[in-house]
């Protein structure tokens, strides 16, 4: 099995919310990706992106990684992921980044909306796309 992934590339686990980092590539298994994560220690991933609910009891759902591409500042209009403090770590909802402000559109499209700690970055093609194609409809 080939996957798309390669030793070093820097990866995003949803379930987990943890930016992680491939440490190997084992295409003789099932599970050929090998992501170290910080908090979470050692995952397994299939070759498709997603870790196999064997690895964890906890996560009674498939975990879809993606690769990340290097850090850049957000910019006006760009579609985020957020969640809310710890009571409500299993809450991620989709935005805009309102730059004007270093906050998220409101859900009226306006600016100067909330202001959330946990945004990641999400590229287009990774979102929502009745979101991509709301992003004409956000206040300038």
């Amino acid at each position: 099995m080939k996957t798309k992934f390669k030793k070093g590339d820097s990866v995003f686990s949803y379930s987990l919310q943890e930016f992680g980092e491939v440490t190997g590539i084992d295409n003789s298994h099932d599970r050929p990706l090998h992501v170290k994560f910080d908090k979470s220690g050692f995952c397994y991933f299939t070759e498709n992106g997603r870790r196999s609910p064997k690895d964890k009891a906890i996560d009674l759902f498939y975990d879809k990684v993606s690769i990340i591409a290097p850090p850049r500042p957000l910019q006006d209009k760009d579609i985020v992921k957020y969640s809310g403090d710890e009571k409500q770590k299993f809450v991620i909802c989709f935005g805009f980044y309102d730059k004007k402000y270093n906050k998220l559109f409101d859900s009226y499209g306006r600016r100067n909306g909330n202001t959330w700690d946990n945004i990641v970055y999400v590229p287009d093609e990774e979102a929502p796309q009745e979101l991509v194609a709301m992003r004409d409809e956000l206040e300038d």
